[in-house]
Order: structure tokens, then C-alpha cells, then sequence
């Protein structure tokens, strides 16, 4: 058996890597698996034990895709995910895959292409304050899924039961994440973490990132880093640690140019350090090692990684403020507390964000609508702790609980075990691609038997 993985993502790390955690299972079951995947991330997938293919930045190739298949051979092709080729240049020919003589599946993991949903971008949002219209899309159509295409959808952050049976459900881990004590402290002493200390992993996806440098651009501060979204999201973690006091060193590590960190903090127990693009196993190694993990992206893979490894986690959100016609943003009273460290924080966002301040769940595209297919009745919002980021207080609050409460870290525990539980009850790889194979058989069998009948 042979599965080959097209993962063409040139911004987006996080589709691919829950794609190797599937190819992961199927090649300790006996299963040859190869990667086509962006020339950005052709080393990552090499690194993480797997051959792979570059795909050059060329639109819609096919001679790389057919010369693939040709040499390679599979008997599966999996896409993942099937959003990429709408959201970013389809590197890959949808339509032209679909004429090989091979069952194709696809990984849906925000639930977009079973219908045909719009996503708005709402960085991007048009209005009458902007001088000119921006280069980016605010609107993106989804493509329904062809009906020759099977559609997966991977758990954790899925629903672990679907109601449409045409829908394969598949663990992307089969057991909880451990790491070595030894490791651990070893990872934690380069950042001179003590047992006591706290070590935080602040998390921004890349092509969240590249979304706000285009804003910057477009604003005329991309070349201030005090503008820079790390510089903005690390002033709101040093006002959330002062809100109480720390009864010890917190150390907030993110993968981030260094420039974009703030090298000192007027609570010196606050720290930030800056860290390089990592492979996937030093990556996790470090994931594992933090004491929280904290991302402004309800559908982070690594935030559902953490919470495989037993990290408490944090998901910042904005549902609470918003712009009025006015261009005004009225501060809820109970707030004002903080008014003299969050107004300047503000000032700066709303520079970025066009002098526009909307809803999020996922930032900086916003997405509250567009992910409720997905979110609604599910689970997953059980285990992921939410907080809303202009709360300095209450978020604050939450923080200092998830660090250093006994009692608040002993719940989360258990909602983790819980979900963890749920999870790996789910149909592993192997099952998927059988699943997937047996479908494909009986199609064919029904078409041949309406041939046959035609004929006689």
C-alpha cells in the first residue's frame, strides 16, 4: 500500500503537520508514504522522517504531480487541507488530480468543504477611513468538494463524531504526548527556568503573521517593530502577569524574529525570548516543557498538540469590543481599571488594524461565523480555556490561575483526560485508508453493474 500526501501550503505549517502525524501511523502499519509539499517547508517534512517532493511556487502545476504519481505509484492520494487551494495560489490542479485513476481524499479540517462557505478576512474588511483599497482579499469563495473527492476530517479540534457517514473521522494521535523528566529540565534550564519558575509558550501562526506585515505595510509602520503584532500581543502578556503578583520568573518563549521582542520588562520577573523556526521534534520537546501555552487561533494544531501533552491552554479572543460608525471603541466600564496601560496598547492596534477593532476567534481573519460549523456542539470548546484579550484583568486573572493554581490546574487536568479519552476511541489511519479504498470499490462496482444492465 502507498498513500502519497499533497500538503501545498506556502504559508501554513499546520496542515502538513497533521498530515505527517496520519502518514506517521500508516508507516508503522507497513504503508509507503510520500509528501508533495512546498519548497518552504520541503526540509520540515524531511526532517520529520519522511520523503518528500518540493513543489516549486508555480500555480497549478501538473508535470511535478503526474511524474510523482507516475515514479511513486500510490494507491491514495490525500490532500491536506482542501481549503489551501482557495485561500492561497493553488499550487496543485484539483480538476486535473481528479482524472487519475486513484481515489482522492482530502482533509477538511475547518469543515469548509462539504458546502460552499464564504470567509470573510476581516483585517482586510473595506472602509471609508482607508485612502485606497487594499491589495489583500477580504472575501475568499470556497469550492464545494467535487463528489469523486472523500472527505476526512481529523481529531483532536473536529467534532469526534460526525453525523454524515460519507465523512471519515481519524485520530491524528493514538496516546497522549510524554516527555522525558530529564529532557524536560534540561530544555527548561537553557531558559533558566528553576522548578518553581513558569515557562509560557506564546504561539502565532506564520501566515497570520505575513497576513499583518502586509497590514503594516499598507499602514506605513512596517518599519517600526513596536508595530509588529509579537511587540503588541507581549505588552498585553506584561500588563495580564501584573495584574497579580508573581510569586515567581515567567519566561514567555515564541517562534519570532528577535527584533520583534521586548528585551526587558519593568517587572523583572518577566521575560521574553525569541526563538528560531524549529523541526518537529525539537519543536515538541519544547511544547511539552512549557507550563501554558497561550494562541490567539481557536484551531491551532499546536494548542491541540499541548493539550495532548497535558499543557494547560489559552485561546485570546475578542468578542466584546468593536468599532462603532463613529470609528470609536467604547471601553466597557469595569475596565477602566486599566485604562492607563491598555489605551496605548489600542492606539497601536488600531493603527495596524485601519482604525478598525472586530470580533475573533481566529486572528487575524476574525472567523467567528465562518468556524461555527465547526465549533458548535463540540467538545473541543470544553477543553480549550478562552479570554478575552482587551480584558487586561480578567484575563490576568485567568493566567496567574492556569500557572499557579493548584486547584485550577487539577480541572483542566481532568477535562484534558477526558477529551483525550474521546479522541483516541477514534478510528486510527489504517482504518481511514481502508475505509476510504472500500468506498472507492463500491462505487466502482455500482457503476460497472449499471453497465452491465445498460448492455443487456
Amino acid at each position: 500500500m502507498k498513500v502519497l500526501f499533497i500538503a501545498p501550503s506556502q504559508y501554513s505549517i499546520g496542515e502538513l503537520h497533521n498530515a505527517i502525524y496520519l502518514a506517521k501511523q500508516l508507516v508503522s502499519e507497513g504503508v509507503q508514504c510520500h509528501f508533495l509539499t512546498s519548497e518552504k517547508f520541503i526540509h520540515y517534512t524531511k526532517h520529520a522522517g519522511m520523503e518528500a517532493t518540493s513543489l516549486t511556487r508555480q500555480v497549478k502545476q501538473r508535470r511535478v504531480v503526474d511524474a510523482c504519481v507516475t515514479h511513486f505509484q500510490p494507491n491514495l492520494i490525500i490532500l491536506a487541507d482542501y481549503h489551501i487551494l482557495e485561500i492561497e495560489p493553488p499550487l496543485v490542479d484539483l480538476d486535473h488530480m481528479i482524472g487519475f485513476d486513484i481515489p482522492i481524499a482530502t482533509i477538511d479540517s475547518l469543515c469548509f468543504a462539504t458546502e460552499s462557505p464564504t470567509l470573510y478576512n476581516k483585517l482586510f474588511e473595506p472602509t471609508s477611513h482607508q485612502k485606497e483599497k487594499s491589495r489583500m482579499k477580504y472575501e475568499t469563495r470556497i469550492r464545494k468538494i467535487p463528489n469523486e473527492i472523500k472527505v476526512i476530517r481529523t481529531c483532536p479540534i473536529n467534532h469526534p463524531v460526525q453525523a454524515d457517514d460519507n465523512i471519515i473521522t481519524v485520530t491524528l494521535y493514538t496516546e497522549p504526548f510524554s516527555i522525558d523528566a530529564q529532557i524536560k529540565k534540561e530544555i527548561r534550564s537553557t531558559f533558566a527556568c528553576k522548578d518553581e519558575d513558569k515557562l509560557i509558550m506564546l504561539s502565532k501562526a506564520a501566515w497570520a503573521n505575513m497576513y499583518v506585515k502586509m497590514r503594516r505595510l499598507e499602514a506605513g509602520v512596517h518599519m517600526d517593530s513596536s508595530y509588529s503584532y509579537e511587540n503588541i500581543i507581549q505588552k498585553f502578556m506584561v500588563n495580564y502577569l501584573g495584574v497579580k503578583e508573581l510569586p515567581s520568573k515567567v519566561v514567555i518563549v515564541g517562534i519570532a524574529p528577535e527584533d520583534n521582542f521586548i528585551h526587558s520588562t519593568e517587572n523583572d520577573r518577566i521575560q521574553f525570548k525569541p526563538m528560531p523556526f524549529l523541526d518537529l521534534a525539537a519543536y515538541e520537546e519544547l511544547l511539552f516543557s512549557c507550563d501554558l501555552f497561550i494562541t490567539d487561533n481557536i484551531t491551532s494544531c499546536s494548542m491541540a498538540k499541548a493539550i495532548f501533552g497535558y499543557v494547560p491552554v489559552l485561546s485570546l479572543q475578542n468578542s466584546q469590543l468593536t468599532t462603532n460608525e463613529q470609528g470609536e471603541v467604547s471601553i466597557p466600564h469595569h475596565w477602566e481599571v486599566n485604562r492607563k496601560s491598555f489605551i496605548p496598547i489600542m492606539e497601536k492596534w488600531q493603527t495596524i488594524l485601519s482604525t478598525k477593532v472586530y470580533p475573533f476567534i481566529t486572528f487575524p481573519n476574525g472567523w467567528v461565523k465562518e468556524l461555527a460549523p465547526l465549533l458548535t456542539d463540540n467538545p473541543w470548546m470544553e477543553v480549550v480555556e478562552t479570554a478575552e484579550i482587551f480584558n487586561i484583568q480578567e484575563t490576568g486573572m485567568k493566567i496567574h490561575d492556569l500557572l499557579y493554581c493548584e486547584r485550577t490546574k487539577a480541572a483542566v487536568y481532568e477535562q484534558q483526560k477526558r477529551y483525550i479519552q474521546a479522541v483516541t476511541e477514534v478510528p486510527q489511519a489504517m482504518e481511514m485508508v481502508n475505509k476510504i479504498i472500500e468506498k472507492r470499490e463500491e462505487i466502482c462496482d455500482e457503476s460497472q453493474s449499471r453497465v452491465a444492465k445498460t448492455i443487456r
